[in-house]
């Protein structure tokens, strides 16, 4: 018994885990895809609508959800470039009349399903890891010797 408690809790320290490295480039995410940070100035007259914001910002390594960034903070907004696609292009504020330009570089590998389903896929692991150590605890207490 001490050994199954032993592996669930090892098993629960490691998909708690987080891996902290550093990012490879300066990102956003806007509509599924990734837009690398060039850092390159975009004119306010060059400047069309709000697209989207930032929804989640973490300079740690891994996938997220929404329109993430590991530049900058949650609220920063995206607008469109005038006479280029979003497909291609995309303005980050930095300041009140500052931007930077933003290239599409492919879709973001961020996470497959819903948060929910993250929950309700670890929910479903802790029961059958429950479930699994009441039966094998039924069965060391009708086994025992007399």
């Amino acid at each position: 018994m001490k050994k199954l408690t032993l592996l669930f809790c090892i098993f629960f320290l490691y998909i708690s885990t987080e891996v902290s490295a550093s990012w490879a480039y300066r990102f956003v995410v806007y509509n599924h895809g990734t837009y690398e940070v060039t850092g390159e100035q975009v004119d306010s007259d060059r400047i069309g609508k709000k697209l989207g914001k930032v929804t989640r910002y973490s300079d740690r390594e891994g996938t997220y959800g929404g329109n993430f960034s590991n530049v900058y903070p949650k609220g920063t907004t995206y607008h469109e470039i005038l006479g280029i696609s979003p497909q291609k292009q995309i303005a980050v504020k930095t300041g009140t009349e500052a931007y930077v330009m933003a290239e599409y570089r492919g879709p973001y590998a961020g996470p497959a399903g819903r948060p929910g389903e993250v929950w309700l896929s670890i929910l479903v692991i802790a029961l059958l890891a429950a479930a699994g150590m009441f039966f094998y605890h039924r069965h060391r207490t009708r086994h025992r010797p007399t």
